[in-house]
């Protein structure tokens, strides 16, 4: 099944417990052709081996919905990163990540959310 990105920005977001910041990716899908759609995190990750070690992302957010943009239409990234990855503050989006970084990708839930927060995994 052929999975379709309709916009994908980039930003880094802060983690407690570590120095500088951790790349996620937002890919807004199309609601109308998908509902609740597969990843296909093969793809994704064949995707992402193209780029260095340190250029790739952590953290992965799938919104149903389109970004908010400026009034010159540019996607808002601060927002979003001042949201980071806490499923409480991201608007039903589903976030991802990967631990540790080359691993499976895993659906951030509360238990993983406090695990990052008390600065249990290193990226």
């Amino acid at each position: 099944m052929l999975l379709i990105f309709m916009l994908r920005i980039a930003y880094g977001i802060t983690l407690p417990h570590c120095e500088g910041k951790v790349g996620m990716v937002s890919f807004y899908l199309d609601a109308d052709l998908l509902s609740n759609p597969p990843i296909d995190f093969s793809l994704l990750n064949e995707h992402f081996s193209f780029l260095p070690s340190y250029a790739r992302p952590v953290f992965l957010r799938f919104r149903l919905r389109e970004h908010i943009k400026t009034s010159t239409l540019k996607c808002r990234k601060r927002y979003y990163a001042d949201q980071g990855y806490h499923p409480s503050k991201t608007e039903g989006d589903l976030i991802y990540v990967q631990i540790p970084p080359g691993q499976d990708w895993m659906l951030v839930d509360d238990l993983i959310c406090s695990s990052l927060d008390q600065g249990l995994y290193r990226f």
